[in-house]
C-alpha cells in the first residue's frame, strides 16, 4: 500500500495556491464571461444562485475585494472549463 492510502489521502486531494494578485488580475479579465452565466450553468460547480447574483452584483459596483477568493477560484474553473 501506498503511504497516501494509509491515510486516507489520493493524489488529487490537494490544494494549489496562487498569488492573489494574479487571481484578481484573472478574474477581472473573465468577468464578462461570468455576467453571462445563468444559474443553471454554475449549478454543478456549487455555485448557488444567490452566490451568483451576489457575485454579478459585487463587479457591477466594482467591488471585487468582496468576492471571496475560494468563490473566484470557482468561477476561474467553471469558466475555463467551459
Amino acid at each position: 500500500m501506498e503511504e497516501s492510502e494509509l491515510i486516507g489521502v489520493d493524489d488529487t486531494s490537494y490544494e494549489t495556491y496562487e498569488d492573489v494578485r494574479n487571481l484578481d488580475k484573472k478574474f477581472k479579465k473573465i468577468a464578462p464571461s461570468i455576467l453571462k452565466l445563468k444559474p443553471k450553468d454554475v449549478k454543478k460547480f456549487g455555485i448557488s444562485k444567490q452566490t451568483l447574483w451576489n457575485v454579478k452584483n459585487n463587479m457591477c459596483l466594482n467591488k471585487f475585494d468582496s468576492i471571496s477568493t475560494k468563490i473566484k477560484f470557482r468561477f476561474l474553473s467553471l469558466v475555463q472549463n467551459t
